[in-house]
């Protein structure tokens, strides 16, 4: 499995609307973690109590996927290295869909105002597929 095949236009597009996000890093995590956990209150359960830690490591896991956007190789091999600490933590499959659809009304917020809803598809689609790569059976 990998991932779409963005251009490299595309992959600069996503890099520079995550980067806008950079400055605000902690309050986007408050925003997304609070929206999952409205939305589905089980998902609460499967966090420790030091939320900080939390998203701090949330923000690096976008660091890190976003720059490696363009080795896509490496992207897959470190999210298979997350699904099997996420399955050890108790995450379902229904949890990414989840985490997928908090995630984008999220970045909804923070997208930069000029920017048009191509750029929200972009996410979409990586968003996505990496749901869809943590779901997959091995």
């Amino acid at each position: 499995m990998t991932l779409p095949p963005f251009s490299a236009a595309q992959v600069e597009r996503l890099r520079f609307s995550y980067f806008v996000l950079i400055p605000n890093s902690q309050e986007f995590a408050e925003k997304f973690y609070a929206r999952l956990f409205s939305a589905h209150p089980e998902t609460r359960g499967l966090f420790g109590e030091d939320m900080k830690s939390q998203y701090q490591k949330l923000m690096d896991m976008f660091t890190v996927l976003i720059e490696s956007l363009d080795q896509a190789h490496l992207v897959v091999n470190d999210l298979g290295a997350l699904k099997k600490r996420h399955v050890e933590y108790g995450a379902r499959p229904e949890h990414y869909d989840w985490v997928e659809e908090a995630l984008l009304e999220t970045l909804k917020e923070y997208l930069p105002q000029w920017e048009s809803d191509d750029l929200l598809d972009l996410w979409k689609q990586l968003l996505s597929r990496i749901s869809e790569l943590m779901k997959a059976e091995e």
